[in-house]
């Protein structure tokens, strides 16, 4: 193996000039991922990789180069069916891929970001180069046939079907029958904290039949069921339905859900097909989908241009409740998230989104622990305008690793940016047909 980064030379004589002044020189062959990325996953599609690789998963490896040295790297591969579909093992309506355990053209090689190294001279291995659109840091992985050897043990996180609960790196969730119902930080050490959340709560109200009745529903007229998963060590990805009851004889709309669990983020895109045109059956429709936390009175609610503001049942809810805003942030003891809100074409320019804040101690209904210690999520109006069809809701947590102010600004523009990867070389002896390379255009 050969280091082949040519600006390595020319970075030796500036950490060597640089010492000698008592400057701190970075190497411009290393990855230098912000920190607030570097647990973010990077996906390349099997289709960009020459057809020698579309093997056995148990026949391919991936490795990196640091400091000179070639080691393996945890990766999992998330087969797709013939309809785009993820093949998921588990679970009572699991499914395959039409190639199982073999990585073909929509398959995806799915890495962490920060277990990418420097950029070398491997033999017999398809490079991989991960960028950060923004600030241009680069780091390369090598995929090969063959093993190189077992990568550091490692699960980053883990599902259990039984209590339906995520276990991550840095948090713990408990999905729950109707919404979820538990949540709490994971300490470096590996334990988790207290439970912080009573359950997330959807308020529904409306007028139909032209106004003459008042429409209401909550979260335990949702029922959610899992359908299927698979627990890799990188991502969980689990598709479940959830069904709606409405009433008065109106068709139930359709929800798909198709979670992903990283070690630090969860993000739950939901598809919705309505059956009917919502202007020409509600009136009035205000959605509340809110996170209804257990004696949060020692953290701090901040969004867009705010300081953090304390908050809780004994604190009141503040001043930052009715705001314009898609995403909110609460940082306490324990530790830091920030939760966004993305709607898709479908709702981006029609539906409004404002911060909704309450700590009122009354008891609201249906719910664990009696009031909203606080609630804090988002009031949704201006529905008139969706019609019949399939719409997309996204919303996304990340619990932050040693939260510095400003860490939430490089998270959003990371969901809108995400890291771009690509093949940018293909150095083997293998024999093929039809071998192809890529560019390294973002996936």
């Amino acid at each position: 193996m050969r280091a082949i980064c040519a600006q390595c030379r020319v970075a030796t004589g500036a950490l060597v000039f640089g010492v000698a002044l008592g400057l701190t020189v970075p190497t411009p062959c290393r990855a230098q991922f912000a920190a607030v990325r570097a647990g973010e996953l990077v996906s390349l599609e099997g289709r960009l990789v020459p057809r020698a690789y579309h093997v056995p998963v148990a026949q391919l490896s991936v490795v990196r180069v640091r400091h000179g040295i070639v080691e393996p790297i945890p990766f999992q591969i998330d087969e797709r069916d013939a309809q785009g579909q993820f093949a998921l093992p588990e679970g009572p309506e699991r499914s395959s891929d039409e190639s199982p355990g073999v990585f073909d053209d929509n398959d995806e090689l799915v890495l962490a970001a920060g277990d990418v190294g420097e950029r070398a001279d491997v033999p017999d291995a398809v490079e991989v180069q991960v960028s950060e659109p923004t600030s241009g840091a680069t780091g390369f992985a090598y995929l090969q046939r063959g093993t190189a050897g077992a990568p550091p043990p490692r699960d980053d996180v883990r599902y259990d079907a039984d209590t339906d609960t995520v276990s991550a790196r840095r948090y713990t969730l408990v999905l729950g029958v109707h919404t979820p119902n538990g949540f709490a930080f994971v300490d470096p050490g590996g334990r988790p904290g207290l439970n912080l959340l009573d359950r997330v709560k959807a308020r529904v109200t409306a007028r139909i039949l032209w106004g003459m009745l008042e429409f209401h529903r909550d979260e335990d007229d949702i029922t959610t069921t899992v359908l299927a998963w698979k627990d890799g060590p990188l991502r969980v990805i689990r598709r479940a339905r959830l069904s709606i009851r409405l009433g008065y004889g109106l068709p139930a709309p359709e929800f798909i859900a198709e979670d992903v669990f990283t070690s630090d983020t969860f993000s739950g895109p939901v598809l919705v097909r309505l059956p009917f045109d919502l202007r020409y059956v509600f009136g009035d429709l205000l959605v509340r989908i809110f996170l209804d936390f257990e004696g949060l009175d020692d953290y701090r609610l901040f969004t867009a241009g705010n300081q953090p503001e304390a908050i809780g049942c004994h604190r009141g809810a503040g001043d930052l409740g009715g705001r314009r805003t898609d995403w909110f942030g609460m940082t306490g003891p324990a530790g830091t998230f920030v939760h966004a809100l993305r709607f898709g074409p479908t709702l981006r320019n029609t539906v409004e989104s404002r911060l909704f804040v309450t700590a009122a101690a009354a008891p609201d209904p249906p719910e664990r622990v009696p009031g909203n210690c606080p609630g804090v999520g988002y009031e949704l109006t201006h529905w008139a305008g969706v019609g019949r069809g399939t719409h997309q809701i996204d919303m996304v947590i990340r619990a932050f690793d040693h939260y510095q102010p400003g860490d939430e600004q490089a998270f959003l523009a990371a969901l809108d940016q995400p890291l771009r990867v690509g093949v940018t070389g293909v150095k083997t002896d293998l024999a093929e047909d039809g071998a192809r390379t890529a560019g390294s255009g973002a996936q």
